[in-house]
């Protein structure tokens, strides 16, 4: 089958299904017919821009590039990095929300968020391991807040 066949069963797999590894969608992929090497599929994944998140759970799930970060169309996909993000928990306290990730993470996390010049988070400050989003008023805070938990547990 051809590649871009290919490209398209694994956008439709990790929007359809958890997958959680890149053995889980070679066996998906060969399941679906698709003759498939772990070198193809991380190529693959790498020009999908596809993201492995951790949800609050612990379990780990393959997004497609900023689909993690955009619960609406405020959220804009082109402007979303790749990464992997650990989140452990969020909270929110009026119009801020605190993030909790794993340690060395924050940063990383804080400079993809910023990225998206989401209009509803007004700044970000990151420590190693926690991130303060500061949103212009609490219904802001609570939508970007339950949008993110939502996506990661």
């Amino acid at each position: 089958m051809s590649r871009a066949k290919r490209l398209r069963a694994i956008k439709d797999l990790i929007d359809n299904q958890v997958i959680g590894s890149q053995s889980e969608l070679q066996t998906a992929l060969e399941n679906a017919g698709f003759k498939v090497t772990q070198a193809t599929i991380s190529r693959d994944l790498l020009e999908l821009g596809a993201t492995r998140v951790r949800g609050v759970g612990g379990s780990f799930r393959y997004v497609l590039s900023g689909d993690h970060l955009k619960a609406d169309s405020a959220f804009n996909p082109r402007r979303a990095q790749t990464t992997t993000v650990t989140i452990e928990s969020i909270r929110i306290a009026q119009n801020q929300i605190v993030v909790r990730t794993l340690t060395g993470a924050a940063q990383f996390l804080a400079a993809a968020i910023d990225s998206l010049d989401e209009e509803r988070i007004l700044g970000t400050i990151a420590g190693d391991d926690t991130i303060l989003l500061i949103c212009e008023n609490q219904t802001d805070a609570n939508d970007v807040a339950e949008f993110l938990q939502n996506t990661y547990s």
